[in-house]
Protein backbone atom coordinates (compact mmCIF):
# COMPACT_ATOMS: atom_id res chain seq x y z
CA UNK A 1 0.00 0.00 0.00
CA UNK A 2 1.20 3.45 -0.80
CA UNK A 3 2.55 4.93 2.39
CA UNK A 4 1.10 8.33 1.56
CA UNK A 5 -2.35 6.77 1.11
CA UNK A 6 -2.07 4.88 4.43
CA UNK A 7 -1.23 8.07 6.26
CA UNK A 8 -4.25 9.75 4.72
CA UNK A 9 -6.55 6.98 5.93
CA UNK A 10 -5.10 7.21 9.44
CA UNK A 11 -5.60 11.01 9.49
CA UNK A 12 -9.20 10.69 8.40
CA UNK A 13 -9.84 8.10 11.10
CA UNK A 14 -8.42 10.41 13.71
CA UNK A 15 -10.67 13.19 12.51
CA UNK A 16 -13.68 10.88 12.76
CA UNK A 17 -12.81 9.88 16.27
CA UNK A 18 -12.26 13.47 17.32
CA UNK A 19 -15.60 14.59 15.93
CA UNK A 20 -17.67 12.12 17.91
CA UNK A 21 -19.81 13.76 20.71
CA UNK A 22 -18.65 12.88 24.22
CA UNK A 23 -21.32 11.28 26.44
CA UNK A 24 -23.02 13.84 28.78
CA UNK A 25 -21.85 14.15 32.34
CA UNK A 26 -24.43 12.81 34.84
CA UNK A 27 -26.59 15.65 36.36
CA UNK A 28 -27.13 15.74 40.13
CA UNK A 29 -29.85 18.25 41.23
CA UNK A 30 -29.78 19.39 44.85
CA UNK A 31 -33.24 18.83 46.36
CA UNK A 32 -35.11 22.11 46.95
CA UNK A 33 -35.37 23.07 50.62
CA UNK A 34 -38.95 23.11 51.91
CA UNK A 35 -39.51 24.52 55.38
CA UNK A 36 -41.50 22.07 57.50
CA UNK A 37 -41.53 23.79 60.91
CA UNK A 38 -43.46 26.97 61.66
CA UNK A 39 -44.00 29.06 64.79
CA UNK A 40 -46.91 31.47 65.26
CA UNK A 41 -48.03 33.87 67.96
CA UNK A 42 -51.27 32.65 69.56
CA UNK A 43 -52.06 34.89 72.55
CA UNK A 44 -50.25 37.29 74.88
CA UNK A 45 -50.68 38.26 78.53
CA UNK A 46 -48.66 40.44 80.87
CA UNK A 47 -46.33 37.72 82.13
CA UNK A 48 -47.24 34.82 79.82
CA UNK A 49 -47.44 33.99 76.14
CA UNK A 50 -48.88 31.23 73.97
CA UNK A 51 -47.31 30.10 70.70
CA UNK A 52 -48.43 27.55 68.15
CA UNK A 53 -45.88 25.13 66.71
CA UNK A 54 -46.91 23.68 63.34
CA UNK A 55 -45.36 20.98 61.15
CA UNK A 56 -46.27 20.44 57.50
CA UNK A 57 -44.95 16.87 57.72
CA UNK A 58 -46.61 14.61 60.30
CA UNK A 59 -45.09 11.25 59.35
CA UNK A 60 -43.14 10.61 62.54
CA UNK A 61 -42.14 12.18 65.88
CA UNK A 62 -39.75 15.10 65.68
CA UNK A 63 -37.28 16.48 68.16
CA UNK A 64 -37.81 20.20 68.70
CA UNK A 65 -36.13 22.96 70.65
CA UNK A 66 -37.56 26.48 71.06
CA UNK A 67 -35.57 29.51 72.14
CA UNK A 68 -36.78 32.67 73.82
CA UNK A 69 -34.12 35.16 72.80
CA UNK A 70 -30.99 33.07 73.49
CA UNK A 71 -32.48 30.82 76.18
CA UNK A 72 -33.92 27.39 75.38
CA UNK A 73 -37.40 27.24 76.92
CA UNK A 74 -38.88 24.12 75.28
CA UNK A 75 -37.24 20.85 74.26
CA UNK A 76 -39.37 17.82 73.46
CA UNK A 77 -40.34 15.15 70.97
CA UNK A 78 -43.43 16.34 69.09
CA UNK A 79 -45.86 13.96 67.43
CA UNK A 80 -48.76 16.30 66.59
CA UNK A 81 -49.05 18.54 63.57
CA UNK A 82 -50.05 21.44 65.86
CA UNK A 83 -48.74 21.94 69.39
CA UNK A 84 -49.67 24.82 71.73
CA UNK A 85 -46.70 26.11 73.72
CA UNK A 86 -47.11 28.10 76.94
CA UNK A 87 -44.34 30.33 78.29
CA UNK A 88 -44.62 32.03 81.67
CA UNK A 89 -42.54 34.09 84.13
CA UNK A 90 -42.15 36.84 81.51
CA UNK A 91 -41.71 40.51 82.29
CA UNK A 92 -44.48 43.07 81.78
CA UNK A 93 -44.29 45.23 78.64
CA UNK A 94 -41.19 43.49 77.31
CA UNK A 95 -40.19 42.45 73.79
CA UNK A 96 -39.14 38.81 73.27
CA UNK A 97 -38.17 36.83 70.18
CA UNK A 98 -38.89 33.12 69.73
CA UNK A 99 -37.25 30.68 67.30
CA UNK A 100 -37.98 26.97 66.86
CA UNK A 101 -35.61 24.33 65.44
CA UNK A 102 -36.08 20.72 64.43
CA UNK A 103 -33.25 18.48 65.57
CA UNK A 104 -31.87 15.30 64.08
CA UNK A 105 -29.16 13.45 65.99
CA UNK A 106 -28.82 16.53 68.15
CA UNK A 107 -28.17 18.87 65.23
CA UNK A 108 -30.43 21.63 63.88
CA UNK A 109 -31.81 20.61 60.50
CA UNK A 110 -34.80 22.94 60.07
CA UNK A 111 -35.79 26.35 61.38
CA UNK A 112 -39.00 28.30 61.91
CA UNK A 113 -39.59 31.97 61.43
CA UNK A 114 -38.45 34.34 64.19
CA UNK A 115 -41.55 35.45 66.11
CA UNK A 116 -41.51 38.73 68.05
CA UNK A 117 -43.84 39.11 71.05
CA UNK A 118 -44.45 42.18 73.19
CA UNK A 119 -46.09 41.36 76.51
CA UNK A 120 -48.95 43.57 77.68
CA UNK A 121 -48.49 46.51 79.98
CA UNK A 122 -50.63 47.35 82.99
CA UNK A 123 -53.38 49.94 82.57
CA UNK A 124 -54.12 52.94 84.73
CA UNK A 125 -56.15 52.72 87.93
CA UNK A 126 -56.91 56.43 87.55
CA UNK A 127 -60.40 57.31 86.32
CA UNK A 128 -62.36 60.53 86.21
CA UNK A 129 -65.65 59.42 87.76
CA UNK A 130 -69.13 60.98 87.52
CA UNK A 131 -72.30 59.82 89.26
CA UNK A 132 -75.63 60.67 87.58
CA UNK A 133 -79.05 60.24 89.19
CA UNK A 134 -82.41 59.77 87.47
CA UNK A 135 -85.84 59.50 89.08
CA UNK A 136 -87.68 61.24 91.89
CA UNK A 137 -91.12 60.79 90.38
CA UNK A 138 -94.32 59.17 91.59
CA UNK A 139 -92.69 55.73 91.88
CA UNK A 140 -89.24 54.29 92.37
CA UNK A 141 -86.65 54.12 89.60
CA UNK A 142 -83.88 51.64 88.88
CA UNK A 143 -81.65 50.55 85.99
CA UNK A 144 -80.64 46.95 85.44
CA UNK A 145 -78.43 46.89 82.33
CA UNK A 146 -76.34 49.13 80.08
CA UNK A 147 -74.70 48.93 76.64
CA UNK A 148 -72.03 51.29 75.32
CA UNK A 149 -72.17 52.05 71.61
CA UNK A 150 -69.57 54.83 71.78
CA UNK A 151 -68.45 57.62 74.09
CA UNK A 152 -71.41 59.63 72.82
CA UNK A 153 -74.01 56.86 72.65
CA UNK A 154 -75.02 54.68 75.60
CA UNK A 155 -78.27 52.83 76.29
CA UNK A 156 -79.43 52.04 79.83
CA UNK A 157 -82.63 50.11 80.57
CA UNK A 158 -84.90 49.64 83.56
CA UNK A 159 -87.76 51.60 85.05
CA UNK A 160 -87.67 55.40 85.34
CA UNK A 161 -90.15 57.73 87.00
CA UNK A 162 -89.18 61.38 86.66
CA UNK A 163 -90.21 64.23 88.92
CA UNK A 164 -91.60 66.52 86.23
CA UNK A 165 -94.01 64.06 84.62
CA UNK A 166 -96.48 61.33 85.48
CA UNK A 167 -95.20 59.21 82.61
CA UNK A 168 -92.86 56.30 83.16
CA UNK A 169 -89.88 55.42 80.98
CA UNK A 170 -87.99 52.20 80.44
CA UNK A 171 -84.76 53.42 78.82
CA UNK A 172 -82.32 56.32 78.87
CA UNK A 173 -79.82 57.39 76.22
CA UNK A 174 -76.52 59.20 76.77
CA UNK A 175 -75.45 61.47 73.90
CA UNK A 176 -72.10 62.51 75.37
CA UNK A 177 -73.60 65.43 77.27
CA UNK A 178 -76.87 64.39 78.92
CA UNK A 179 -79.26 61.49 79.58
CA UNK A 180 -82.58 61.51 77.74
CA UNK A 181 -85.40 59.20 78.93
CA UNK A 182 -87.29 57.03 76.41
CA UNK A 183 -90.48 55.00 76.49
CA UNK A 184 -89.73 52.06 74.21
CA UNK A 185 -92.77 50.20 72.86
CA UNK A 186 -92.41 46.44 72.68
CA UNK A 187 -94.40 43.82 70.80
CA UNK A 188 -97.41 42.40 72.64
CA UNK A 189 -96.32 38.88 71.79
CA UNK A 190 -97.39 36.75 70.10
CA UNK A 191 -99.30 39.48 68.25
CA UNK A 192 -97.58 42.29 66.36
CA UNK A 193 -99.35 44.97 68.42
CA UNK A 194 -97.03 47.30 70.32
CA UNK A 195 -97.45 48.40 73.92
CA UNK A 196 -95.40 50.43 76.38
CA UNK A 197 -93.42 48.26 78.77
CA UNK A 198 -92.56 49.73 82.15
CA UNK A 199 -89.52 47.54 82.74
CA UNK A 200 -86.91 46.66 80.14
CA UNK A 201 -84.37 44.31 81.70
CA UNK A 202 -81.50 43.79 79.29
CA UNK A 203 -79.62 45.51 76.49
CA UNK A 204 -76.70 44.56 74.25
CA UNK A 205 -74.71 46.35 71.57
CA UNK A 206 -73.46 44.13 68.75
CA UNK A 207 -71.66 46.99 67.00
CA UNK A 208 -72.09 50.69 66.33
CA UNK A 209 -75.13 50.03 64.12
CA UNK A 210 -77.08 47.32 65.97
CA UNK A 211 -78.42 47.24 69.55
CA UNK A 212 -81.01 45.14 71.32
CA UNK A 213 -83.27 46.21 74.19
CA UNK A 214 -85.62 43.66 75.74
CA UNK A 215 -88.19 43.01 78.43
CA UNK A 216 -87.51 39.27 78.15
CA UNK A 217 -90.55 38.57 75.98
CA UNK A 218 -89.79 40.67 72.94
CA UNK A 219 -86.83 42.53 71.51
CA UNK A 220 -86.58 46.10 70.33
CA UNK A 221 -83.85 46.19 67.68
CA UNK A 222 -82.18 49.49 66.88
CA UNK A 223 -80.46 49.60 63.50
CA UNK A 224 -78.75 52.92 62.84
CA UNK A 225 -81.54 54.58 64.79
CA UNK A 226 -84.48 52.83 63.10
CA UNK A 227 -86.64 50.53 65.25
CA UNK A 228 -87.90 47.03 64.58
CA UNK A 229 -89.39 44.45 66.94
CA UNK A 230 -89.21 40.71 67.37
CA UNK A 231 -90.94 38.21 69.65
CA UNK A 232 -89.03 35.56 71.57
CA UNK A 233 -91.05 32.31 71.34
CA UNK A 234 -92.01 31.34 74.88
CA UNK A 235 -91.86 27.69 73.85
CA UNK A 236 -88.07 28.07 73.62
CA UNK A 237 -87.73 29.53 77.12
CA UNK A 238 -88.00 27.89 80.51
CA UNK A 239 -87.92 31.17 82.43
CA UNK A 240 -87.32 34.92 82.09
CA UNK A 241 -84.33 36.08 79.99
CA UNK A 242 -81.70 38.03 81.93
CA UNK A 243 -78.62 38.46 79.71
CA UNK A 244 -77.58 38.11 76.09
CA UNK A 245 -74.29 37.67 74.24
CA UNK A 246 -73.79 37.47 70.52
CA UNK A 247 -70.97 37.27 68.01
CA UNK A 248 -73.29 38.97 65.51
CA UNK A 249 -76.99 39.10 64.67
CA UNK A 250 -76.78 35.58 63.20
CA UNK A 251 -75.31 33.97 66.33
CA UNK A 252 -76.87 35.05 69.63
CA UNK A 253 -77.26 33.28 72.98
CA UNK A 254 -79.75 34.28 75.64
CA UNK A 255 -79.79 33.12 79.29
CA UNK A 256 -82.21 33.59 82.17
CA UNK A 257 -84.08 32.17 85.13
CA UNK A 258 -85.00 28.50 85.57
CA UNK A 259 -82.14 27.30 83.37
CA UNK A 260 -83.15 29.37 80.33
CA UNK A 261 -80.68 29.01 77.46
CA UNK A 262 -81.70 29.79 73.87
CA UNK A 263 -79.93 30.36 70.56
CA UNK A 264 -80.86 32.69 67.69
CA UNK A 265 -79.40 32.07 64.21
CA UNK A 266 -80.72 35.22 62.59
CA UNK A 267 -84.13 33.82 61.75
CA UNK A 268 -85.33 31.36 64.43
CA UNK A 269 -84.92 30.80 68.16
CA UNK A 270 -83.99 27.35 69.47
CA UNK A 271 -84.01 26.06 73.03
CA UNK A 272 -80.57 24.82 74.13
CA UNK A 273 -80.57 22.09 76.82
CA UNK A 274 -78.72 23.64 79.75
CA UNK A 275 -79.05 20.69 82.11
CA UNK A 276 -80.17 22.89 85.00
CA UNK A 277 -83.32 24.50 86.38
CA UNK A 278 -81.31 27.04 88.39
CA UNK A 279 -80.97 30.63 87.17
CA UNK A 280 -78.31 31.30 84.52
CA UNK A 281 -77.29 34.83 85.47
CA UNK A 282 -74.77 35.83 82.85
CA UNK A 283 -73.09 34.74 79.63
CA UNK A 284 -69.94 35.83 77.83
CA UNK A 285 -68.09 34.65 74.74
CA UNK A 286 -64.88 35.40 72.92
CA UNK A 287 -63.62 34.71 69.40
CA UNK A 288 -60.34 36.65 69.37
CA UNK A 289 -58.41 33.40 68.76
CA UNK A 290 -60.56 32.46 65.78
CA UNK A 291 -63.71 30.42 65.33
CA UNK A 292 -61.97 27.10 66.08
CA UNK A 293 -60.83 28.40 69.47
CA UNK A 294 -63.94 30.38 70.40
CA UNK A 295 -65.41 29.88 73.83
CA UNK A 296 -68.76 30.75 75.43
CA UNK A 297 -69.25 30.58 79.21
CA UNK A 298 -72.40 30.98 81.33
CA UNK A 299 -72.72 30.98 85.13
CA UNK A 300 -75.42 29.25 87.16
CA UNK A 301 -76.58 30.04 90.70
CA UNK A 302 -79.49 31.33 92.76
CA UNK A 303 -78.66 34.79 94.07
CA UNK A 304 -81.41 35.33 96.61
CA UNK A 305 -82.29 31.80 97.68
CA UNK A 306 -80.50 28.72 98.94
CA UNK A 307 -80.09 25.48 97.07
CA UNK A 308 -79.89 24.96 93.34
CA UNK A 309 -76.88 24.29 91.15
CA UNK A 310 -73.66 26.25 91.22
CA UNK A 311 -72.01 25.65 87.89
CA UNK A 312 -69.85 27.16 85.17
CA UNK A 313 -71.32 26.06 81.85
CA UNK A 314 -69.29 25.83 78.64
CA UNK A 315 -71.39 26.13 75.49
CA UNK A 316 -69.65 24.29 72.68
CA UNK A 317 -72.52 24.56 70.18
CA UNK A 318 -76.28 25.15 70.17
CA UNK A 319 -76.61 21.42 70.90
CA UNK A 320 -73.68 20.78 73.23
CA UNK A 321 -73.19 22.12 76.75
CA UNK A 322 -70.86 20.81 79.46
CA UNK A 323 -69.43 22.20 82.71
CA UNK A 324 -66.05 23.47 83.88
CA UNK A 325 -64.98 22.26 87.35
CA UNK A 326 -66.05 24.84 89.91
CA UNK A 327 -64.44 23.75 93.17
CA UNK A 328 -65.07 26.90 95.26
CA UNK A 329 -68.85 26.33 94.90
CA UNK A 330 -69.48 29.99 95.75
CA UNK A 331 -72.51 31.82 94.42
CA UNK A 332 -71.44 33.37 91.07
CA UNK A 333 -73.38 35.98 89.19
CA UNK A 334 -71.20 37.14 86.31
CA UNK A 335 -68.38 36.02 84.00
CA UNK A 336 -65.85 37.66 81.69
CA UNK A 337 -62.71 36.55 79.84
CA UNK A 338 -60.68 37.17 76.70
CA UNK A 339 -58.45 34.83 74.74
CA UNK A 340 -56.57 32.28 76.82
CA UNK A 341 -56.44 34.55 79.85
CA UNK A 342 -57.94 33.45 83.13
CA UNK A 343 -61.69 33.44 83.65
CA UNK A 344 -63.07 36.19 85.89
CA UNK A 345 -66.01 34.91 87.95
CA UNK A 346 -67.74 37.21 90.44
CA UNK A 347 -70.59 36.96 92.91
CA UNK A 348 -69.97 35.95 96.50
CA UNK A 349 -66.32 36.80 95.94
CA UNK A 350 -64.06 37.52 92.97
CA UNK A 351 -62.28 34.52 91.45
CA UNK A 352 -59.62 34.12 88.75
CA UNK A 353 -58.99 30.70 87.31
CA UNK A 354 -57.96 28.42 84.50
CA UNK A 355 -58.23 24.65 83.97
CA UNK A 356 -60.23 24.16 87.17
CA UNK A 357 -57.74 25.97 89.43
CA UNK A 358 -59.25 29.03 91.13
CA UNK A 359 -57.83 31.85 93.22
CA UNK A 360 -60.08 34.14 95.24
CA UNK A 361 -59.12 37.80 95.14
CA UNK A 362 -59.23 39.94 98.28
CA UNK A 363 -60.90 42.99 96.74
CA UNK A 364 -64.45 43.93 97.72
CA UNK A 365 -66.31 43.19 100.96
CA UNK A 366 -69.65 43.12 99.10
CA UNK A 367 -71.44 40.86 96.65
CA UNK A 368 -70.29 41.49 93.06
CA UNK A 369 -73.03 41.68 90.43
CA UNK A 370 -71.16 42.21 87.17
CA UNK A 371 -67.67 41.95 85.61
CA UNK A 372 -66.60 43.27 82.21
CA UNK A 373 -63.28 44.17 80.59
CA UNK A 374 -61.44 45.08 77.42
CA UNK A 375 -58.42 42.87 78.13
CA UNK A 376 -56.86 40.85 80.92
CA UNK A 377 -55.15 44.09 81.96
CA UNK A 378 -58.32 46.20 82.10
CA UNK A 379 -61.24 44.66 84.04
CA UNK A 380 -63.95 46.34 86.15
CA UNK A 381 -66.20 44.74 88.77
CA UNK A 382 -69.28 46.39 90.36
CA UNK A 383 -71.89 45.24 92.83
CA UNK A 384 -73.78 45.71 96.06
CA UNK A 385 -73.67 49.05 97.90
CA UNK A 386 -71.96 50.70 94.93
CA UNK A 387 -68.82 48.58 95.14
CA UNK A 388 -66.46 49.24 92.25
CA UNK A 389 -63.00 47.75 91.56
CA UNK A 390 -60.46 47.80 88.72
CA UNK A 391 -57.84 45.20 87.75
CA UNK A 392 -54.82 46.49 85.79
CA UNK A 393 -53.44 43.06 84.96
CA UNK A 394 -51.41 42.68 88.15
CA UNK A 395 -53.15 44.55 90.97
CA UNK A 396 -56.65 45.52 92.08
CA UNK A 397 -57.87 48.95 93.17
CA UNK A 398 -61.10 49.38 95.12
CA UNK A 399 -63.00 52.70 94.92
CA UNK A 400 -64.89 53.25 98.20
CA UNK A 401 -66.26 56.69 97.27
CA UNK A 402 -69.33 55.33 95.48
CA UNK A 403 -70.95 53.77 98.55
CA UNK A 404 -74.70 53.44 98.09
CA UNK A 405 -76.32 52.80 101.49
CA UNK A 406 -79.60 51.58 99.97
CA UNK A 407 -78.56 50.40 96.56
CA UNK A 408 -76.38 48.46 94.18
CA UNK A 409 -74.65 48.69 90.81
CA UNK A 410 -76.17 45.89 88.70
CA UNK A 411 -75.29 46.54 85.05
CA UNK A 412 -71.88 47.26 83.55
CA UNK A 413 -70.22 47.85 80.20
CA UNK A 414 -66.77 49.01 79.15
CA UNK A 415 -65.43 50.07 75.78
CA UNK A 416 -61.91 51.38 75.37
CA UNK A 417 -61.32 53.74 78.28
CA UNK A 418 -65.02 54.42 78.90
CA UNK A 419 -66.90 52.62 81.70
CA UNK A 420 -70.60 52.86 82.56
CA UNK A 421 -72.32 51.10 85.46
CA UNK A 422 -76.02 51.37 86.36
CA UNK A 423 -78.20 50.47 89.32
CA UNK A 424 -80.21 52.14 92.04
CA UNK A 425 -79.99 53.82 95.43
CA UNK A 426 -83.22 54.02 97.39
CA UNK A 427 -85.96 55.05 94.95
CA UNK A 428 -83.65 56.59 92.35
CA UNK A 429 -81.67 55.17 89.46
CA UNK A 430 -77.95 55.79 89.47
CA UNK A 431 -75.41 55.82 86.63
CA UNK A 432 -71.66 55.76 87.20
CA UNK A 433 -69.50 56.98 84.33
CA UNK A 434 -65.73 56.52 84.35
CA UNK A 435 -63.10 57.90 81.96
CA UNK A 436 -59.75 56.17 82.26
CA UNK A 437 -56.63 58.32 82.16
Amino acid sequence: MNSHFAKSIFFVALIGIACRTAPPEPQFTQPKYVQSIHLYRDDIGLTEAWLKLHFTDSLKPKSVIVYRDTQAVFAASVVSVDTLLYDTALQVNTLYTYHAYQLKNGKKVDSSEVVAIQTLNTTSHNFNWYMDTLGGGHSSSDLSDVAIVSDSSVWAVGNLSLADTVASYNAAHWDGTKWTPFQMYVSFCPSSDTVPDFNLTLTYSFDNAHQWLSDGLSIVELTNGSISRMCIPQSQLSGVPMKVWGLNLQSVYLVGTAGTLAYYNGSIWTRVPSGTSTDINDIWGDTTLGAMNSQIIAVVTFRYQVGGDREVLRIKSPQTVDAIPWSPQASIHSVWFKGRSKLFLVGDGIFLGRNGAWQEQNVSPYYSARVRGTGVNNVVVVGAFGSCSHFDGLTWKYYPQFYLPSGSLEGLDIRGKFVVAVGYNGNRAVILRGYQE
